[in-house]
């Protein structure tokens, strides 16, 4: 299997953040007297950071702007993503053996790009990726393939010469459909979609010390 490059997704996959968000979520409306759902988690699992906002909105009643909860959320995500958050295990170590064979790599995420790239410039990989690109960069989510797509397309690519680590299920559905290989990352948050993970990716792994055949 002839694979060039390497996408990587960041929250649940890169990074263990997944519950920092939704603590984050849940502290932000909180703050802002709005009723805490008890499925929202699940309600946010397949937005952008930018569809969050509107849904905290329209949906749930807070009463500011966009732009003042986007300001509002990235200040309590920066605090924690430049202090608390941690690269997986062994996550450095891939990232290495990957460019150790001449594979091209990128971070695809629905997070919000200039907190993904310092974030991960304080975790000091940044420098390891040609780029990143965020789901509000190219105006899409994850329930398509857009920025699979424009992920190969940088990288000059074709989808099957490309491997997706993902640790969501509906994105590694999509990045399989559009004909990439897709390496299921096992995370805390997706634990009930960890049989289905494994039906629908190449490869899952529970941990990134794992070996890659795909490669």
């Amino acid at each position: 299997m002839n694979i060039k490059g390497a996408i990587f997704d960041l929250d649940g996959t890169l990074l263990d953040s997944m519950h920092i968000w939704h603590a984050i979520d849940r502290s932000f409306l909180e703050e802002s007297g709005v009723k805490v759902p008890d499925n929202l988690s699940e309600m946010l699992k397949k937005k952008t950071i930018e569809q969050c906002v509107e849904y905290f909105i329209s949906e749930l009643g807070v009463a500011q702007s966009k732009k003042q909860v986007m300001k509002r959320l990235n200040e309590l995500m920066r605090d924690v993503y430049l202090t608390r958050i941690e690269l997986k295990p062994f996550a450095h170590r891939m990232l290495d053996r990957l460019k150790e064979k001449g594979i091209m790599l990128c971070v695809a995420t629905a997070n919000d790009y200039d907190l993904t790239c310092d974030a991960l410039k304080h975790l000091g990989v940044l420098q390891m990726f040609l780029f990143v690109t965020t789901c509000g960069l190219l105006n899409c989510s994850k329930t398509e393939p857009k920025i699979y797509n424009y992920c190969a397309e940088r990288l000059g690519l074709k989808p099957d010469e490309v491997l997706v680590f993902e640790d969501a299920l509906h994105a590694a559905v999509v990045a399989k459909e559009a004909g990439f290989r897709v390496v299921g990352v096992y995370d805390r948050s997706s634990e009930a979609q960890k049989e289905r993970m494994k039906e629908v990716c190449d490869l899952y792994i529970h941990s990134f010390d794992e070996d890659i055949p795909l490669l």
